[in-house]
């Protein structure tokens, strides 16, 4: 998982870099736009919101 990672990006940068371009999307086209699962979404927003990036 961590090589997986190292090469593609944490998932919570790979949503950031994607609503830094875009400023807003849906949870569904966020999936579509960072190559993350429907189940990791939520997980990535609670985490950007705890890190008060989001």
């Amino acid at each position: 998982m961590a090589k997986k990672y190292a090469e593609i990006g944490l998932p919570e940068r790979r949503v950031l870099n994607v609503l830094i371009d875009e400023k807003e999307l849906s949870m569904k086209d966020l999936a579509k736009s960072t190559g993350i699962e429907n189940y990791e979404i939520k997980i990535v927003i609670g985490w950007l919101v705890r890190k008060k990036m989001g």
